[in-house]
């Protein structure tokens, strides 16, 4: 490019070469100018000729050239979630209470604006637990906000019990539960009376897949019971001797054969 440059350059700079005429001879009535010089003509063709190709690779690289495009900055992928998280937090427990309290409300006023607290307080509740799995808030919300109501107060009953012990034979609010216990005192709350052992909770209603099921749903494997939180396979449960109620997913080990069951449904 350097050099097609200067040649350009020098090729601008010079004068156009004079040429004498000769004299006119012509007889009275001839043109008062003779043609042109042939060896100047050619001349001008030639520097003509010789200017267009030293331009043609300057026009060509111009069009040619692609145009460095500047990508859009990648964006910054979600965090993977920790499958191991688990939480009592009280946070959510209180949430969950506040919920169910201004759901009373409503049912008693049956007024509009108690209807939208009730929803604001449903969607903060999903937001904390959310947060505490590492979930999508958006995702939680939509999850919990599509759910029949019976779940939604099943699945708020269940925790607010976080952080309460497990024991064994228990259904006791505030005190302790073994895992069937707490399933069987959420679905109280609701106004629904399941039997009170897992085996037998779990063959209430209908049995559905992990891709059907809804926030409120039983997920079962032989000898324990938890209830769905609706994304991805996040549950409430009262686990075992020693620990407390909590939200966590459902053991890895076990997320391919656990079986669903929609408590409302008939079969």
């Amino acid at each position: 490019m350097q050099l097609l440059s200067t040649r350009i350059g020098y090729l601008r700079t010079q004068q156009p070469v004079s040429v004498a005429r000769p004299p006119a001879t012509g007889t009275a009535g001839s043109s008062a100018h003779s043609p042109a010089h042939p060896q100047a003509r050619v001349r001008r063709r030639r520097l003509t000729t010789l200017a267009a190709m030293l331009l043609a690779p300057v026009t060509l690289l111009t069009i040619a050239t692609p145009v460095a495009v500047s990508a859009a900055p990648a964006s910054p992928s979600a965090p993977a979630v920790d499958r191991f998280t688990r939480s009592s937090s009280p946070e959510v427990a209180a949430a969950a209470r506040s919920s169910l309290e201004a759901l009373r409300a409503f049912e008693q006023h049956r007024l509009a604006v108690a209807y939208s607290e009730y929803l604001d307080r449903l969607d903060r509740t999903a937001t904390l637990a959310a947060n505490e799995l590492g979930l999508d808030p958006a995702e939680m919300i939509t999850a919990w906000r599509e759910t029949a109501r019976p779940k939604q107060i099943a699945l708020l009953a269940a925790l607010t019990q976080l952080g309460v012990p497990y024991r064994s034979m228990a259904s006791s609010e505030g005190e302790g539960f073994d895992c069937s216990g707490l399933v069987h005192y959420a679905w109280r709350t609701a106004g629904v009376d399941l039997p009170r052992s897992s085996r037998n909770q779990i063959a209430v209603g209908r049995a559905v897949s992990a891709e059907e099921a809804m926030a409120g749903d039983s997920v079962y494997y032989p000898g324990h019971i938890m209830m769905y939180l609706g994304v991805d396979t996040a549950i409430v449960h009262s686990p075992n001797t020693g620990n407390l109620v909590e939200i966590r997913f459902v053991a890895q080990r076990r997320a391919s054969s656990v079986r669903y069951g929609d408590p409302l449904a008939t079969s």
